[in-house]
C-alpha cells in the first residue's frame, strides 16, 4: 500500500508542474541574486525595499515573516521568494538544487500585529499589497538563505 501512495503523490506533483526537474529554467536565479543583490547589497542598505524590487527582472511570488523570540511582537525581517508559497519549501527540491531565498532585515521593526494582519489576507502569497506595505520600509541587510544540503 505504501508503494502506491507514493506513486499517487508523484503522480500528484508532476501533474501539477510543481516539480519538474528535468528541464532548465530560463533564467538562471541564483547566479542573477548573487552577481547583482548579494554582491552589491551596500547599494540597497538604506534604501527602501522598492529600490530593490524595481531591479529584480523577474517578480517575488511569496514571503513569510521573520519575528525572533527577542524582539517579542516585531517583525524584523522578511524572507522572500520566486516561487509560489506551495513550491518554496527546500523540501520539496533534491538535494544540490538551489532554492533562491533572500532575508530582507528591517532597519526599524514593524509591528508583527501589521505583519499578520496583510500575511491573513494574502496567505504568503506576493502581491501588489506586499508591495505597498513593505515597499517603503527601509532595508538594513540583505542574506541569502543557503538550503544546500
Amino acid at each position: 500500500m505504501k508503494n502506491i501512495s507514493a506513486l499517487a503523490f508523484t503522480f500528484e506533483i508532476k501533474s501539477n508542474g510543481i516539480a519538474n526537474f528535468n528541464t532548465k529554467p530560463p533564467f538562471d536565479t541564483l547566479q542573477w541574486v548573487q552577481n547583482n543583490i548579494i554582491s552589491n547589497k551596500q547599494n540597497f542598505i538604506g534604501g527602501n525595499f522598492t529600490a530593490l524590487l524595481n531591479t529584480l527582472p523577474i517578480p517575488l511570488k511569496s514571503y513569510y515573516t521573520i519575528s525572533p523570540e527577542n524582539t517579542i511582537n516585531s517583525c524584523t525581517a522578511i524572507g522572500v521568494s520566486f516561487l509560489p508559497s506551495f513550491e518554496a519549501d527546500p523540501d520539496n527540491y533534491p538535494p544540490g538544487m538551489f532554492l533562491v531565498t533572500l532575508i530582507i532585515v528591517w532597519q526599524t521593526p514593524i509591528p508583527l500585529s501589521e505583519c499578520v494582519e496583510i500575511g491573513k489576507i494574502t496567505k504568503g502569497n506576493w502581491t501588489g499589497s506586499e508591495n505597498q506595505f513593505y515597499g517603503n520600509r527601509i532595508i538594513a541587510d540583505i542574506l541569502l538563505v543557503d538550503f544546500t544540503r
